[in-house]
């Protein structure tokens, strides 16, 4: 989960990486999985619901502090 939310910055620290999570909402279920930061999602996120799926998006988007954000759909909590 850590190296996926790491596309948004490469050179990030873990310390960011967390952060990056806990401010997208994703370190619940992050921390659910078996190995936590660790786990390895597969390939596409077969594992991950729509909802997990978005979260990590949003963490890439966090921590690469990424100017626009743009969604096809606003997530629920947000309308």
């Amino acid at each position: 989960m850590g190296h996926n939310i790491l596309f948004g910055r490469p050179d990030a620290t873990e310390e960011e990486v967390i952060s990056a999570a806990q401010i997208a909402n994703a370190e619940e279920f992050i921390l659910d999985m078996p190995n936590g930061y660790q786990s390895v999602i597969g390939e596409r996120g077969v594992r991950l619901s729509g909802g997990q799926k978005q979260r990590l998006s949003i963490a890439r988007a966090i921590l690469k502090d990424a100017q626009y954000l743009f969604w096809m759909k606003l997530p629920p909590q947000w309308t």
